[in-house]
């Protein structure tokens, strides 16, 4: 069987459709992986064929230009965190939408091809973003995969801490919303460049959508229960779990950089701080970073992620600067990006984003994870955490960890310093004992 695998996104949203090719390749059959340029090198050493769709929302030049405006206005104290936080999910819901259509060319064409050659797909199998675009192509043998709890419910944006029936009220008011804003424009052009009729309303879309069997690669048993009837609203459900590239994968791909092994050998685990493809205040949140790091006494390897976190952000004339940069340069190990499988076992604790491939390699390293969730279902998983017994808290990133609360932020940086003390192993391990008894808990740091 030929089986074409669409995704796009992040590092984080793309590695589990490349175990999925793995899987299927390792089954017998036949798997492409269509997704954005920057994961081609990802493919290759996992040896996994590959086809670019084309560009990614990160080389959209317009991204980086709202980024920039709506980042220096937050930093001269023109807006809010919060108001920051809304023009950029403003600006990621219009460069969605704008890439949306070209993916789908490219998929047209790539489906045209393998026709003509006489060896057409027997399957699809797409992320949540990407199934919007080959759905109408493929649309009677297709399946959604969710590497996260999204699945056309409020859960994964709302949280638990709501009453069900209000959760879907506003989850179907937003539906609604973001079906008008952009998605209806970019299915129907989808659809219409397939030759198939255009839908009117979201709930056409969603009921389509949910026609094809569903597979659900997330942890269970560590998210939020979502409103009545669960994944019955769904059709040939499958739980299959967290999906990660296996060990053999793994060893393929280069060792940690020299200079890295050299810092982790040099002293205690550090703490892994990383927020991957949230678009943050780089400079302020480098300072708080640091500043919380260095009260508690600790170390940590700073992951620069979409945000460019690092010293380089800082200005060495600032009051207080050059104490953080001289502290920085015995305890702080910084990088531009680096595997999470391999790196954090090593480490004694974890402050991140939560998003789900972070989220679930922190807890497959079975160390402590202080959560600043930013959007989505990252807030899920971050109750989530605190319920299962593996995170003390979680200090929301857009609220907390910016200049109108910095409090919030340093205590989540402190807290996964101060946590090197207490190694994460019996974290996870009482994890395992509570995590189904608790996993509705949880409360903000």
């Amino acid at each position: 069987m030929r089986v074409l695998i669409f995704c796009v996104g992040t590092r984080g949203d793309v590695e589990p459709f490349i175990a999925l090719a793995r899987a299927a390749e390792a089954a017998g059959h036949d798997a492409l992986v269509c997704s954005t340029h920057e994961h081609e090198d990802l493919c290759a050493r996992s040896k996994v064929s590959f086809a670019s769709v084309g560009e990614s929302i990160a080389d959209d030049p317009e991204m980086f230009k709202i980024a920039s405006t709506s980042l220096a206005a937050f930093e001269a104290g023109k807006i809010t965190a919060a108001e920051m936080q809304k023009q950029q999910m403003a600006m990621l819901t219009t460069v969605l939408g704008r890439v949306s259509l070209p993916h789908s060319r490219a998929l047209m064409a790539i489906l045209d091809a393998a026709a003509s050659e006489g060896k057409p797909f027997d399957l699809a199998i797409a992320t949540i973003l990407g199934h919007r675009s080959i759905q109408p192509h493929l649309e009677a043998r297709n399946l959604v995969f969710y590497h996260l709890p999204m699945q056309g419910r409020a859960e994964g944006f709302l949280g638990s801490n709501l009453m069900w029936w209000y959760r879907k009220a506003i989850w179907g008011a937003f539906q609604r919303l973001v079906w008008g804003a952009f998605l209806e424009k970019n299915v129907n052009e989808s659809r219409t460049l397939a030759g198939l009729d255009t839908l009117s309303y979201v709930s056409e879309y969603y009921a389509r959508m949910h026609r094809a069997p569903t597979i659900l690669g997330y942890l269970e048993e560590l998210t939020p229960t979502p409103y009545p009837p669960k994944t019955n609203e769904l059709r040939d459900v499958r739980a299959q779990g967290v999906l990660m590239l296996d060990d053999h994968a793994r060893s393929k791909r280069e060792a940690l950089p020299a200079d890295l092994e050299a810092f982790l050998a040099a002293g205690p685990p550090p703490v892994y701080i990383g927020f991957g493809s949230m678009r943050l205040a780089a400079r302020h949140v480098t300072m708080v970073v640091l500043q919380a790091v260095k009260q508690a006494g600790g170390r940590c390897v700073l992951a620069a992620g979409w945000a460019e976190l690092g010293t380089h952000q800082l200005d060495p004339a600032s009051d207080g600067t050059a104490e953080l940069l001289s502290f920085a340069k015995s305890s702080v190990f910084e990088i531009s990006s680096v595997d999470h499988r391999m790196l954090l076992p090593r480490c004694a604790s974890a402050v991140c984003h939560a998003g789900a491939g972070t989220f679930a390699a922190v807890l497959l390293a079975g160390i402590p994870i202080i959560a600043c969730p930013f959007a989505f279902d990252q807030f899920g998983f971050a109750r989530a955490g605190v319920g299962a017994g593996v995170s003390p808290g979680f200090a929301p990133l857009g609220r907390r960890a910016c200049r109108s609360h910095p409090q919030g932020g340093r205590r989540a940086a402190a807290d996964g310093a101060q946590s090197q003390a207490h190694p994460g192993g019996h974290v996870a391990a009482r994890s395992n004992r509570q995590g189904r008894r608790r996993r509705h808990g949880g409360r903000p740091a």
